[in-house]
Order: C-alpha cells, then structure tokens, then sequence
C-alpha cells in the first residue's frame, strides 16, 4: 500500500527487485540464475519468488538449462514458493522456459481478463499451467517511479505470488476455465483482484 491509493495483492508484504534484465532488456540464463541463487542466498520458507520472464520456443522441459533446473528446483525444496509466467505466446507452455518446470511449491500461472475469459495471448498447456489469475489491464508499478497499464502472464504471475504470500501458502482452487485445450484453476479469491 502507499501513499498514492493503490494497493498490493498482499498488503504489508516486503517487496526485494532482483535485477536479473539488463538495461537493454535482453537476458540470460545465467543472469536468471544468479538472481534465484541470490534469493536462495537470503531467502526463508513461505517467501515467494516471481519468475515473469522467460524463453519460447524451447525445445523441450527435459532438456532445460541444467543449472536453472537445479536453482529453481533447490528454492522450492527450501521452502520458498515459485511462481512463473506461462508466457505470452498463445501457445503451448510446455515450451516455455521456465515455465515447463515442475515441482513442489513450483507453479505456472496463465492470464485471464477480468471478465473471466483467457488472456488471448496467455500461453496454455495440460499438466503445465497450474493456476490462471487476472493478467490484463493490470495497474502495476512502472520503471522510474512510474505506474502503467499491463497486460500478461507475468502480471497473472505477479497476482498469484501475492496470493500465496497473503495465505501463507497455497491457494485454493475455485471454478475452472478452459485455455487454448487445457484448463487451470482459478482462485477462489475476491473479485475485487479477479
């Protein structure tokens, strides 16, 4: 919360950027892994982190990046959440990376519009996207101090990592939405946030 009338997912929460994108806004995997070691470096159990980048069209999961399979997969196994974006692609989060990632306390998160519907954009996949949260038209912090209108899985990301912040944990699954030819669970949570 601040000053300004806006208002965070999970009130109270303390925010740590981890600059992981250059100021070109280009990245690398190993960018991408210093900044999950950092996290894993300082972090606690029931912390969350935020994953809204990353790579499609990948090849395939089971030949991801051994190094970040190994960062994300050893945060969660100390206790720290993993959100990820599913990408915005419109195509099959199976490909994306990291996104592919499976595990326990590890996520991928779709978009939906606020109405409900699928994010046009939203990469979906059977047995990859685990949740979908509002991720259009989303009301965020913006580079140099400033606020902006976005649309995307990492928005959708951004929401549900919060959620699970507020709840000290997983998120309850509430009714069920069809992307592309799978379908996640959507969060029994206010409207307010939907």
């Amino acid at each position: 919360n601040n000053a300004f009338g806006s208002v965070g997912v999970s009130a109270g929460a303390t925010v740590v950027p981890v600059k992981v994108i250059a100021n070109t806004g280009s990245a690398s995997f190993s960018y991408l892994i210093q900044g999950i070691n950092h996290v894993a470096k300082y972090g606690k159990p029931n912390d969350v982190i935020c994953l809204g980048m990353g790579t499609y069209p990948y090849r395939t999961c089971q030949t991801i990046n051994p190094a970040l399979r190994k960062a994300i997969l050893n945060i969660a196994n100390m206790g720290v959440w993993v959100c990820m974006a599913a990408g915005n692609n419109a195509g099959n989060a199976n490909y994306h990376l990291p996104a592919c990632l499976k595990g326990n306390r590890i996520f991928t998160v779709g978009a939906i519009t606020c109405a409900g519907d699928c994010l046009a954009a939203s990469n979906w996949g059977k047995g990859v996207v685990d949740w979908v949260a509002t991720g259009a038209n989303v009301y965020s912090t913006y580079k140099n101090g400033e606020y902006a209108v976005m649309s995307g899985t990492a928005q959708a990301a951004a929401v549900v990592a919060g959620i699970i912040h507020a709840r000290s944990g997983e998120p309850m699954p509430g009714e069920i939405v069809r992307c592309g030819n799978a379908s996640a669970a959507v969060f029994d949570y206010p409207k307010a946030i939907r």
